[in-house]
């Protein structure tokens, strides 16, 4: 497995007619820069694995997040916390929430977050994480969270 080469490399590998960070040139309803950092192909409309919330039945009022990210090849490729602020090939993941869908928040600063067991690895370069997010008691039953990228 070879590292992630950067976003201009990728997105060069691909026959595009916007290679963009924000263009979605496949119409799938997904942005090259989030190809890219889910390892996705830009030009295949079914490609893409959307980043999946769930609340868990086993333990009430907590949620599960689950996404797919590049993942290091050599320890130390990348650095940060899982979920808040991971950096890895020019890129950063920040899983933020919401109670309201206006008011979005870094996902660290507003609930517990913590990650469930090891990343599964493709054993092409990318892994899916896990995490729990479990909001502060007394709280409300309406959380939302989304998957912020940042091109450094």
């Amino acid at each position: 497995v070879v590292p992630q080469p950067s976003y201009s490399q990728w997105v060069a590998g691909f026959p595009l007619a916007d290679s963009s960070p924000l263009a979605d040139p496949d119409f799938d309803g997904t942005i090259n820069l989030l190809e890219y950092a889910s390892f996705s192909d830009p030009s295949d409309n079914m490609s893409f694995t959307n980043p999946h919330l769930e609340s868990d039945p086993a333990v009430p009022g907590d949620l599960v997040y689950t996404y797919r990210r590049i993942r290091e090849i050599s320890p130390g490729d990348g650095n940060g916390s899982t979920g808040d602020g991971y950096r890895i090939y020019g890129i950063t993941y920040t899983v933020e929430v919401s109670s309201d869908l206006s008011n979005w928040q870094p996902a660290s600063q507003v609930v517990t977050m913590q990650a469930e067991g090891l990343p599964l690895d493709y054993g092409d370069g990318s892994e899916t994480v896990t995490l729990r997010l479990t909001p502060p008691p007394n709280s409300g039953n309406h959380w939302f969270a989304r998957l912020k990228i940042a091109l450094e």
